[in-house]
């Protein structure tokens, strides 16, 4: 009996190997064969998750090109109501300037106006006195 248990290590020992060549051979095999099935996949989810990246940036771009055209149109329309405020704007100045020269003018008129009453008045008060000292004196006299 310790002759068989001295060549059992041995006997067992290639055979242990071949076994074990033959698992590493199996696997080797297997990934070989699933190796291009799983690149292809990867490669297919990776192309999937790229085109959804795309869509998601175009999406974007769409929103952001039609607010630019929205801002476009807004501009052209703040542009021509300012143009529109600016002419309104000199035409009232203009207007403004012309009312008042038309004022002070007649201010100018109304102040001489005043003055040559004034006058008048004045002149009219020294003839009403110069007319009642005339009359006192003619009964002063009489």
């Amino acid at each position: 009996m310790t002759r068989q248990s001295e060549y059992e290590p041995m006997i067992q020992e290639p055979t242990r190997k071949i076994a074990e060549s033959v698992m590493l051979l199996v696997v080797a095999r297997v990934s070989m064969a699933l190796a291009l099935p799983v690149l292809g996949l990867v490669a297919m989810l990776g192309q999937q998750w790229i085109d959804a990246r795309f869509e998601t940036q175009e999406a974007s771009i769409k929103r952001v090109e039609q607010s630019a055209g929205n801002a476009t149109a807004q501009a052209l329309e703040v542009k021509d109501r300012l143009t529109v405020v600016e002419t309104k704007q000199a035409t009232d100045a203009a207007t403004a300037a012309t009312f008042q020269k038309d004022t002070l003018t007649r201010l100018d008129r109304l102040q001489d106006s005043i003055v040559s009453m004034s006058n008048a008045i004045a002149a009219l008060t020294a003839t009403m006195q110069a007319r009642e000292d005339y009359d006192r004196r003619q009964q002063l006299q009489r």
